[in-house]
């Protein structure tokens, strides 16, 4: 490998190459699984679009969509590394905007784009310009030099600045947080240096609407690869040779990895959002082996990856509302960086505008895969949150979370939701009226909400019915009803706190 391919293989390991002069504004199968017949048999003319699949590109913030027709991937959403969306964006396709940091002095940053602060107006601006949004704060914090290069406790102000003043702006607006190159074992220490500063900051722990990773398989010990994140020198990073770039046995132990740290850090209910992987090595390098990354080998992975995050579900670390699947949405790098020297896996030739092979494998690949609509209530709670009987009939409000494990962008609905006490096969009462909610796939969740007026003290088994008169078209109709249980008591229970 001669020099200059060294620095273009550097550049590409950062997963983004910069843009310059442009806009300022998760149990597991161990096997490779064989996806769904309920998610995936389906007619080449379904065309609607999925949430789960997304793509990132280093073009469209100059050249946007024209000339593209991107249509045939069936895209849910898209990233393009800036706060704005590229222009031309197709009806129906999802933007996540992303603010990029870069660190000022020891305690300092500014939020940029290509390297030129913006304005706090600018940034209020780019905020307005994308109501409900979901916002990625920051890419790759922990790669030096090459990305956005963070210390753990910089990251952890940024962050709380950034998620303050859009949620100040937009309610509606979900903060992401994360966006790492890869979940290995130095990786997440960094992650823990930028929750535990935070609580040393704040006096809380870090509110994350989502928690989003890139996966790639890159090495950290040598010059070429991830190196160490910043603020950590002393620790031995993942050594990973150039055949296992595509190896799916890490690519699967990452995911439970990082879901397994997720839980453990109280963000189980969680979603996780896959924004970043593929095959960054060029089409003609050889690994120790004597096999090149040409078309054959960036497809079989695509096929793998996409195969394994479709399937990849756990009742402890997966998250509720999508069925437990451990990864909500992934999204394939890239769209159209089209350069055979410096990375590989685009998926549309930027200069002819038209589709690559790599591209004909994911528009097939996507094209496979049936609408999938999946209700399902999986939490409740009341208000007062313990409540306690004293002699007088309680009224309590009852509120439900559904979720929709299916895989469509668009929401679906309205579905009805029903409260029992007691088992509606048996005789159950209905609690309050009629509810509904529309709800995209992925894991897309909301509240439904019933008063419960005459509450007693005791155990009361209440049941959610979602869709009872099946209504709407599901995939899994079988966990439509839920049985959950409330506890009255008659009076409050202290317990002395016990610790060691």
């Amino acid at each position: 490998m001669n020099e200059s391919r060294t620095m273009h293989l550097v550049r590409v390991s950062c997963c983004l190459i910069m843009i310059l002069g442009a806009l300022l504004v998760a149990s597991v199968a161990q096997a490779r699984p064989a996806v769904d017949k309920a998610e995936t048999a389906a007619s080449q003319a379904d065309l609607s679009r999925l949430c789960r699949y997304g793509v990132n590109s280093v073009s469209l913030p100059t050249k946007g969509f024209v000339g593209l027709n991107t249509d045939p991937l069936r895209l849910g959403y898209y990233s393009n590394y800036f706060p704005r969306k590229a222009y031309a964006q197709p009806a129906g396709l999802e933007f996540l905007p992303t603010f990029r940091l870069k660190q000022v002095g020891d305690n300092g940053y500014l939020v940029h784009v290509d390297g030129i602060e913006l304005s706090d107006q600018q940034v209020k601006d780019a905020i307005l310009a994308s109501p409900g949004a979901r916002w990625l704060i920051g890419n790759e914090p922990d790669r030096r030099k090459y990305q956005d290069d963070l210390e753990p406790h910089v990251y952890a102000t940024a962050y709380h600045d950034l998620y303050y003043l859009i949620k100040g702006i937009d309610p509606t607006a979900q903060i992401i947080a994360g966006t790492i190159v890869q979940p290995t074992p130095v990786r997440l220490l960094y992650l823990d240096m930028i929750l535990d500063s935070y609580r040393r900051q704040y006096g809380n722990g870090m509110p994350v609407d989502a928690w989003s990773i890139h996966n790639f398989i890159i090495d950290e010990v040598g010059p070429n690869g991830a190196e160490l994140p910043p603020g950590i020198d002393n620790f031995v990073g993942e050594s990973i040779a150039l055949k296992d770039h595509d190896n799916m046995q890490i690519f699967k132990e990452r995911i439970v990895r990082f879901r397994n740290w997720m839980k453990s850090r109280g963000y189980g209910n969680t979603p996780l959002h896959v924004t970043e992987f593929g095959i960054l090595l060029p089409p003609d390098y050889m690994d120790a082996e004597g096999y090149d990354f040409g078309t054959p080998r960036v497809n079989a992975f695509m096929n793998a990856t996409f195969d394994y995050m479709t399937v990849a579900t756990d009742p402890v670390i997966g998250y509720p509302a999508d069925g437990y699947r451990l990864v909500q949405s992934w999204s394939w790098y890239s769209l159209d960086y089209d350069s055979p020297e410096n990375s590989n896996g685009w998926l549309f030739n930027t200069k002819t505008k038209l589709i690559s092979e790599m591209g004909q494998n994911f528009a097939t690949y996507t094209g496979a895969v049936t609408q999938a609509v999946d209700f399902l209530p999986y939490a409740v709670s009341t208000y007062p949150g313990s409540p306690i009987y004293a002699g007088t009939p309680l009224s309590l409000q009852l509120t439900v979370d559904i979720g929709n494990a299916g895989n469509l962008a668009a929401k679906t609905g309205p579905a009805v939701v029903r409260f029992y006490l007691g088992n509606p096969a048996q005789g159950g009462v209905q609690i309050g009226g009629d509810q509904s909610i529309n709800l995209a796939g992925c894991g897309d969740n909301g509240p439904v909400s019933v008063t419960w007026n005459g509450v007693i003290a005791g155990w009361h088994r209440i049941f959610v019915v979602v869709d009872p008169a099946n209504a709407i078209a599901e995939t899994n109709e079988g966990n439509n009803t839920r049985e959950f249980t409330v506890f009255v008591g008659t009076e409050q229970n202290f317990f002395p706190h016990v610790g060691r």
